[in-house]
């Protein structure tokens, strides 16, 4: 039997097993990146392991962390973590999906900032594009 290579802490999958581990659903968060994509300042991925989750990918824009995703098998969860100004922000947003507004009104805090939890089912590209331009602008 193969061994998982998300759960092998002595190499990181290759990049294309990213898609292939998440399958259509990955579309909407290369849909939202590609969206914020501008300017010089590119977005980049990086492989990174935990015990407890297994391999999982940063995304960034030079030396700011704009999320973390966890590949699972047909879905995903996004976490997106926003200051105080970024939290601003989000009240201020009209039209967020229900998932997130009660996110807010009770939220998860951390010394980071306010932890936004996405999942297949409560993400689409325009939401993950408008949280990745607050948390870009703040």
């Amino acid at each position: 039997m193969l061994k998982d290579p998300f759960l092998d802490p002595a190499k990181a999958p290759p990049d294309s097993a990213l898609g292939a581990r998440i399958g259509v659903a990955f579309a909407v968060v290369q849909d939202a990146v590609e969206a914020c994509n501008t300017g010089k300042a590119r977005i980049s991925f990086a492989w990174k392991f935990s015990k407890t989750s297994g391999w999982y990918v940063t995304f960034d824009r030079g030396s700011k962390r704009l999320f973390y995703l966890f590949p699972k098998l047909g879905y995903f969860l996004l976490r997106m973590v926003f200051n105080e100004k970024g939290v601003a922000a989000l009240v201020k947003t009209d039209g967020l999906p229900s998932a997130v507004s009660a996110q807010l009104a009770k939220p998860k805090k951390y010394p980071e900032g306010t932890l936004i939890e996405l999942t297949k089912a409560s993400a689409n590209a325009a939401v993950i594009t408008v949280l990745l331009r607050i948390k870009l602008s703040s």
